[in-house]
C-alpha cells in the first residue's frame, strides 16, 4: 500500500492533537495537519502517528517502557500462545464479533483493532470485513504483521502506529472497534477510560465495541493472584489490571 492508496481514508483521518483534518504532503511522504502543521510520516505501509518520543504516547512513562518492550519481543511474541491456547481463546471473541445481526448484510462492515499487536488475531477479521485499521503502538510489532498479509490482504488492511487513548481518526468512523486482552495493561484508571471514550467516539451510532480483558475471577482470588501490578517481559515491567464485574 503506497499513500496514494490512502485517498478513501483521508476524510476518516484527524490529528490526534487537535482533531484537524490532514492532508496529502505533495511528495506522497506524509500526512499533514492542517492546523497544527505537525507531519505524520507514511513508511513501509505503516502510517506512523508516533515516532518514539515520550511526549507522543499520552499518559505515564509505563506505556512509553512497554512500547520499547513490545518493540523488543515482536518477533517472539506469537511463540507465547500454543496452537491450544488459540484455539481456547480466539473462537469465542470472534463468535462476539460475528454474532447474529451484528453485520451489515451490505458485507461494508469497517473493523478497527485495538492493540492490533503482531496480528494474532488480525487476518482472521479480513475474511468478513470490507476493511480493517490495525492499530498499535509498537512498530516492530506491525512490521512483523505486515509479513503476515498477503498482498491482497494489504489492500484491505491498514496498518497505523498510534495511541489508542488518542485515535486519529473522525468521529463516526468504523462499525466495530474490536480489542483483544489489550486495556488491562493501560496504566491507570484514567487511561482505560479514555481508550474506551475514545473507541465510542469513532464508531458510527450503530456501531459495537468488542473487547476481551483479563478477569479477576475468584480462583484468581483464592490463588493470591494480585488484582494489579506488573510482569516481567524482556526486563521491563509491563502493567496488568485484572477487571472484575461492574469494572
Amino acid at each position: 500500500m503506497t499513500l496514494s492508496d490512502l485517498k478513501p481514508w483521508l476524510p476518516r483521518f484527524r490529528c490526534p492533537h487537535d482533531r484537524a483534518k490532514l492532508l496529502e504532503r505533495e511528495d506522497l511522504s506524509a500526512l499533514q495537519c492542517q492546523t497544527c502543521e505537525k507531519i505524520f510520516p507514511f513508511q513501509d505501509g505503516i502510517l506512523r502517528f508516533v515516532e518514539g518520543q515520550v511526549g507522543e504516547i499520552s499518559g505515564s512513562p509505563e506505556k512509553f517502557q512497554e512500547m520499547l518492550a513490545r518493540d523488543q519481543y515482536a518477533n517472539e511474541y506469537d511463540r507465547h500462545f500454543s496452537p491450544l491456547v488459540n484455539r481456547i481463546e480466539i473462537p469465542p471473541y470472534l463468535k462476539s464479533i460475528r454474532s447474529p445481526g451484528s453485520l451489515r448484510s451490505s458485507g461494508s462492515l469497517s473493523i478497527i483493532e485495538l492493540g492490533a499487536g503482531t496480528g494474532r488475531i488480525t487476518r482472521r477479521y479480513l475474511s468478513f470485513a470490507e476493511n480493517v485499521v490495525a492499530l498499535d503502538f509498537s512498530l516492530e510489532s506491525l512490521r512483523y504483521l505486515k509479513k503476515k498479509l498477503t498482498l491482497e490482504e494489504q489492500k484491505k488492511c491498514l496498518l497505523v502506529q498510534a495511541d489508542m487513548t488518542r485515535l486519529p481518526f473522525a468521529d463516526s468512523s468504523f462499525d466495530k472497534a474490536v480489542t483483544f486482552q489489550v486495556i488491562e495493561h493501560l496504566p491507570g484508571e484514567t487511561c482505560r477510560i479514555d481508550s474506551v471514550r475514545e473507541a465510542s467516539r469513532i464508531l458510527k451510532p450503530d456501531g459495537e465495541i468488542v473487547c476481551s480483558v483479563y478477569h479477576y475471577s475468584r480462583a484468581k482470588q483464592k490463588a493470591g493472584i494480585r488484582q494489579e501490578g506488573f510482569h516481567d517481559q524482556n526486563g521491563v515491567p509491563i502493567y496488568f489490571y485484572h477487571f472484575k464485574r461492574g469494572d
